[in-house]
C-alpha cells in the first residue's frame, strides 16, 4: 500500500509541475462585444497538440495569445 501511495504521489507531483510549466498553454479564449469584427489570433489547441490561427468574433478578445505560430510552438507543443 505504501508503494502504491508513493507512485501515486510521484505522478501527481509530476502532473502539477508540468501544468505549471505551461500554464498559459491551452487557456480558454473568446471574444465579446456586439461588433461584427473578426480578430485574428494565434492560440494553442491542446486536443490536437498544435498552434493555429483562429478568428474570434467580437469587439475585443480574452485568453492567452501568441505573436506567431513559432512562438506558440516553442512554448506549448510537446
Amino acid at each position: 500500500m505504501k508503494l502504491f501511495s508513493l507512485i501515486f504521489l510521484t505522478f501527481t507531483l509530476f502532473a502539477c509541475i508540468l501544468t505549471l510549466a505551461n500554464g498559459n498553454c491551452g487557456a480558454r479564449y473568446g471574444g465579446f462585444g456586439l461588433c461584427k469584427m473578426l480578430i485574428s489570433k494565434v492560440v494553442f489547441v491542446p486536443n490536437e497538440n498544435k498552434c493555429q490561427w483562429v478568428r474570434i468574433p467580437g469587439c475585443s478578445s480574452y485568453g492567452t495569445f501568441f505573436r506567431s505560430i513559432r512562438a506558440c510552438e516553442a512554448k506549448c507543443v510537446r
